[in-house]
């Protein structure tokens, strides 16, 4: 959730964002083999494979990668304030503690 809208996160089905009262799918991955294939699904470790080979092709194209490091801990600090702010009932705002380094 944010000021502005609310992203729907289903690690397994939909990302969607809500705002102004509205949803869109922002993505959508297709439906994982639980039983048959499980864990090693393709579908499931495919998201795995093309963050890694984005990593990979910004190195040998001598580019920044598309999400940074700064992204990275940005999302951490998201969690961490998702769960804090569960766990205490209260609002916690971003960045924690001042500005974000």
């Amino acid at each position: 959730m944010g000021e502005t809208g609310i992203l729907d996160v289903d690690g397994y089905g939909e990302l969607r964002l809500g705002r102004a009262g509205k949803w869109t799918v922002i993505a959508r991955q297709d439906p994982i083999d639980w039983k048959g294939k499980g864990m090693l699904d393709p579908v499931r470790l495919e998201a795995y494979c093309l963050q890694h080979q984005e990593f990979i092709d910004s190195i040998r194209e001598a580019r920044a990668p598309a999400v940074s490091g700064k992204d990275g801990r940005a999302a951490v600090e998201a969690a961490l304030a998702a769960y804090r702010s569960a766990a205490e009932g209260v609002t916690v705002r971003l960045p924690i503690g001042g500005e974000s380094k």
